[in-house]
């Protein structure tokens, strides 16, 4: 009895570190984790914005038609790079849904992954995110995936004004007043 008192403290934490590995826990836990760690991004200065090439590039809308968001900028722009199976994807989907749902008129959003649109559908249904999903086949030149969650925003002149790797709050204040200055201004 002495030994377990003496010990309490590391049996429970071996205890919350099984739990991360549990695949049935592990998962939300990582989740909330990383949604209590999250921050909000960091928009470049103007001296460091690039041009974007490559407005042909496609992706695949959920009617298996082909469109190119990057064909005419009247809109800022948010691209999400994602997966259904991606922690981080899913810890900051909450914060792009309050995003989208409060500036789906002012930007356009695309939340691209490469998986079927069957495991799309069914992450749609199970974590009930009504988000503009889209799917990509081939890379965009400027933009090679090497890693998850990834959202790159361009403003209507056609530059890259954020290229995040990783989660963040995108849908803290401040993010949100960036956008609504970038949806305003007139270039």
């Amino acid at each position: 009895m002495n030994w377990f008192r003496k010990n309490l403290s590391n049996i429970i934490f071996i205890f919350l570190l099984g739990l991360l590995f549990f695949p049935p826990t592990g998962k939300p836990i990582k989740i909330f984790i990383q949604q209590m760690l999250a921050f909000s991004p960091q928009i470049k200065s103007e001296n460091d914005y690039k041009q974007i090439h490559f407005t042909d590039w496609e992706i695949q809308a959920k009617n298996q038609n082909f469109i190119k968001p990057l064909e005419n900028l009247n809109k800022p722009v948010v691209i999400n790079f994602w997966a259904t199976w991606c922690p981080p994807c899913i810890a900051e989907m909450p914060f792009f849904a309050n995003l989208y749902h409060e500036m789906q008129g002012e930007v356009d959003f695309y939340f691209i992954s490469n998986e079927s649109w069957e495991e799309i559908q069914g992450f749609e249904a199970k974590r009930e995110f009504k988000l503009p999903y889209f799917r990509y086949f081939k890379e965009h030149p400027q933009w090679p995936i090497n890693s998850i969650p990834r959202t790159i925003v361009i403003n209507k002149k056609g530059e890259i004004i954020l290229d995040e790797t990783g989660i963040a709050k995108w849908d803290s204040k401040s993010f949100k007043n960036h956008l609504k200055n970038l949806s305003n201004s007139h270039n």
